[in-house]
């Protein structure tokens, strides 16, 4: 299933490169069959030549660029990104998404990673009742480590605590597809909402919810819900409506992970976590103001420029932020769930 993914990933360049028509997407079937010949030629040619058959992208180059952009820490992961884009443009990013499917965000198969899952399996545990995603909020925690085969395989062998499901899996040709397909959107997605923030700010607006902000906020509505539905389709709609709805998720995930002694024994003294606990501790205090009286709108142009003045304090909590709470939008979802 491997060699299929990696030859979808192909084929989603050169479609690109093609112009990207509907029509001439490229065929599940075809590559599919291809994945499977190369399987039964490797085999048949593996005992008759001294060393092993294997496959490497037409892309190779381009590939190990990227890999040498994950190593960098000097990065977050949309300047990486970005700067991939700028080298090699637009039609390679399919080359960005990896063949495997992570059911948790942000866990990097690295051995600060395992260390930090091994020595903290209840909380796992009990923010995984919560959601897979949910155990995003440790694998974020550990330090930018080096890639580890053995580790790599344990995510793939193991089930997250207390659930039916792996840490990662092989991605279909299909899930392939739509893996590239949103790695795109999701990149339209930013790159406008940028560009809303500063007619925003050219506005004098601190907020798309500030008075005076309307035809910003219906033209942003626009994009979000009709035009990108219309190029991306009904894959656009599921992801957004998901990352939408997992807001809650993740903030009571990050509240229960700052009640857990043991981890914020670890963790707690660490910048990330620091600047972690100051964010849920301002907005506490912006939900409180509006129990107290203060308007929505009001409460909720300080908090965004409180976010906006505080999203990049540092490179760890920039990747955090964007991962985590880029949607939080100062509702209160009544924390303490567990």
């Amino acid at each position: 299933m491997r060699t299929a993914s990696s030859m979808m990933r192909d084929a989603m360049v050169d479609w690109y490169k093609s112009g990207g028509r509907p029509e001439n997407q490229p065929d599940f079937e075809e590559i599919l069959d291809r994945a499977g010949k190369h399987t039964l030629f490797r085999a048949f040619v593996s005992g008759a030549l001294p060393v092993p058959v294997t496959r490497t992208s037409k892309y190779q180059i381009e590939l190990d660029h990227w890999r040498n952009l994950m190593r960098d820490d000097t990065m977050t992961y949309t300047q990486k990104i970005e700067a991939f884009v700028d080298k090699w443009g637009d039609d390679y990013l399919p080359l960005v998404s990896s063949t495997s499917k992570n059911t948790v965000p942000g866990l990097g198969p690295t051995i600060e990673t395992y260390d930090l899952l091994k020595s903290n399996d209840a909380l796992t545990r009990q923010l995984a009742s919560l959601g897979p995603e949910a155990v995003g909020i440790i694998g974020a925690t550990a330090p930018v480590g080096e890639f580890d085969v053995g580790v790599y395989d344990w995510l793939n062998e193991n089930n997250i605590p207390g659930l039916s499901v792996q840490y990662r899996g092989a991605r279909s040709v299909a899930e392939m597809r739509e893996a590239s397909t949103l790695q795109s959107a999701w990149r339209d997605y930013r790159r406008v909402k940028e560009e809303r923030d500063d007619a925003l700010a050219r506005a004098g607006l601190k907020s798309i919810t500030s008075a005076g902000a309307e035809d910003i906020k219906a033209r942003w509505d626009q994009f979000v819900k009709v035009d990108m539905v219309q190029q991306y389709g009904r894959e656009w709609s599921i992801a957004y409506n998901q990352y939408e709805n997992q807001t809650p998720m993740y903030l009571n995930a990050i509240d229960v992970a700052l009640q857990n002694p043991q981890f914020m024994s670890q963790n707690g003294n660490s910048p990330l976590w620091r600047k972690i606990k100051e964010y849920m501790t301002v907005r506490a205090q912006a939900i409180e103001a509006i129990n107290q009286g203060a308007t929505a709108t009001e409460v909720g142009e300080v908090w965004d420029q409180w976010r906006e003045d505080n999203r990049y304090s540092s490179l760890e909590f920039s990747d955090f932020y964007d991962r985590f709470l880029d949607n939080d939008d100062i509702r209160d979802y009544g924390l303490g769930l567990l």
